[in-house]
């Protein structure tokens, strides 16, 4: 089943193809189904329709939570900022939202190399796991935007507690050494971004007590303030969490660059009471991924891995150069 997993984690992490997704999702509709309504102290969702509103500069000044837009995430953290205090909680998707890879080049090589792509991954899936090795070994990451580390110091400065919850698969290969929570654990520390106090007393957790109805492929994990939900829903996940550590959210301030993602998290915490203001955070559509990175680098590293992916094509043991690879790592 390994194999499997490997292509589910390429196909979202690698390729972009999550993101396309998401993006056609987006253009194809700006709305949500869920509208909140006061009643005897709860929170009803209709099926009336709400747009999804713009941010306007005036942000931080205390409004009624419900789903928003923008590119700026100086605008959209200035509320918690300026108004979240230990009782609220900020939550923020990784890639594409925090940092970003290579999305753009990824995509272009499956296109190339579409058959031979596929057929490595179906053939070995040890082969596999080595490429996704490669691959990982080779991805710079840059922000989506410089102001992230000052602006998350500051709200846990002032005791907010943030966290972070990415669709990535938490999945762990001892035999390979590939260990992709505390790989991503260690990227967000290289940017000065650390989630771990947030709540030490947690460090790691496997969501042992998640009804398995929500667990699709893999269980998700939980590890230094991260989330990894796998191919299950981020409100799900985020929700056990509370539940694990026994915390009722005063508010809860959600970013993500999904636009469904942010329409279902609203939805599910806001019927249970809680103020949520749930971000789409959309500075992808506005700049190409490909232009987050200098032009010299980023062609850097399309003519190297682009190398590599020839030198697949005409080896006729793709074991043994794998095995060369991964011994220069």
């Amino acid at each position: 089943m390994l194999y499997k997993k490997i292509i589910l984690f390429v196909l979202i992490f690698f390729l972009g193809i999550l993101n396309a997704s998401a993006m056609n999702d987006e253009k194809e509709s700006n709305k949500t189904n869920c509208k909140r309504y006061m009643h005897s102290g709860e929170t009803k969702v209709t099926t009336e329709t709400v747009e999804i509103q713009l941010l306007s500069p005036t942000f931080s000044i205390p409004i009624r939570g419900g789903i928003y837009k923008s590119d700026d995430i100086g605008l959209i953290l200035s509320l918690p900022i300026n108004r979240f205090s230990s009782q609220d909680h900020v939550i923020f998707d990784v890639d594409e939202v925090l940092i970003t890879g290579y999305t753009p080049f990824y995509l272009e090589i499956s296109k190339k190399y579409k058959n031979f792509y596929q057929e490595i991954f179906f053939r070995n899936k040890l082969v596999g796991d080595k490429l996704v090795l490669f691959m990982l070994s080779h991805v710079p990451w840059v922000f989506m935007d410089e102001r992230l580390p000052a602006l998350i110091e500051k709200l846990q400065l002032k005791e907010v507690k943030c966290i972070a919850n990415t669709a990535l698969d938490p999945l762990i290969n001892e035999q390979l050494g590939l260990d992709l929570p505390n790989l991503r654990v260690k990227t967000l520390r290289n940017f000065n971004i650390n989630f771990s106090k947030t709540f030490p007393e947690l460090d790691t957790w496997n969501f042992d007590t998640l009804n398995s109805k929500h667990i699709k492929k893999d269980a998700p994990l939980f590890k230094e303030g991260i989330i990894f939900s796998a191919q299950t829903p981020k409100h799900i996940t985020t929700n056990k969490l509370f539940k694990k550590l026994g915390i009722i959210p005063r508010t809860i301030l959600y970013i993500d660059d999904s636009a469904e993602n942010v329409k279902k998290m609203f939805k599910f915490f806001s019927s249970k009471g809680i103020d949520c203001y749930s971000i789409f955070y959309s500075k992808k559509e506005n700049k190409p991924l490909k232009d987050f990175f200098e032009v010299e680098l980023f062609n850097k590293k399309v003519r190297e891995i682009e190398n590599f992916f020839e030198k697949l094509l005409i080896e006729e043991k793709v074991e043994g150069l794998l095995q060369r690879v991964e011994s220069n790592f």
